[in-house]
């Protein structure tokens, strides 16, 4: 499925044109808020219903804020801030999963040493991260970073235990052709994908 944003055409956007991306992002929104609410409809998981409604409530706020931006830069400003807040949010998450296996480490009393320094190194690292996406201030800085970090801890593959808000598992918000996305897979195991390119 289409990610919500080509970041090339975001990071690129003009005030000659950011009607027409504006136009674009908000009907991916609505496409995606469409496809969760069918979702809804032969959901009988009390907790996916939550997440799914969760998801829902995050698309409709970002649809009303793209709605609202009046200039290209305003535009840009409310994609970077959604793209920093998933960002953050699944690097948390990933935090939080790092720091149950130390705790769980640290209650063997065999040779686990290693590993809990290992598995430390990584919460620093991704802590870094966190606070690198934090103080970015274009989207042109978020790729960077985001483009830079492949392979560190937490990152791809790795943040597989904090998508439910945010990016696809195995998903870099900055791959994918630059498209960023909600993600659906979270949702549905058989999700078609009807888009006729990649």
């Amino acid at each position: 499925m289409p990610g919500l944003f080509n970041l090339d055409q975001v990071a690129n956007v003009t005030d000659d044109n950011y009607t027409d991306v504006q136009t674009d992002i908000v009907s991916s929104i609505g496409n995606m808020t469409e496809m969760l609410n069918k979702q809804l409809e032969n959901n009988t998981d009390e907790n996916r219903t939550e997440m799914i409604n969760e998801q829902i409530t995050e698309l409709e706020d970002l649809s009303t804020n793209v709605s609202a931006a009046s200039s290209a830069t305003e535009l840009q400003e409310v994609v970077l801030t959604h793209m920093k807040t998933q960002a953050v949010d699944s690097i948390e998450k990933e935090i939080e999963h790092i720091q149950a296996k130390v705790s769980e480490s640290e209650n063997i009393t065999d040779d686990s040493g290693e590993n809990v320094t290992e598995l430390n190194d990584k919460i620093t690292e991704l802590t870094t991260l966190m606070d690198n996406i934090n103080a970015t201030e274009s989207l042109e800085d978020l790729k960077e970073i985001m483009s830079s970090s492949q392979g560190m801890p937490g990152m791809g593959h790795g943040m597989d235990h904090g998508m439910d808000h945010g990016m696809c598992p195995d998903q870099n918000p900055m791959q994918r052709g630059g498209n960023f996305s909600m993600c659906p897979g979270r949702i549905t195991e058989n999700s078609t994908d009807n888009s006729t390119e990649a």
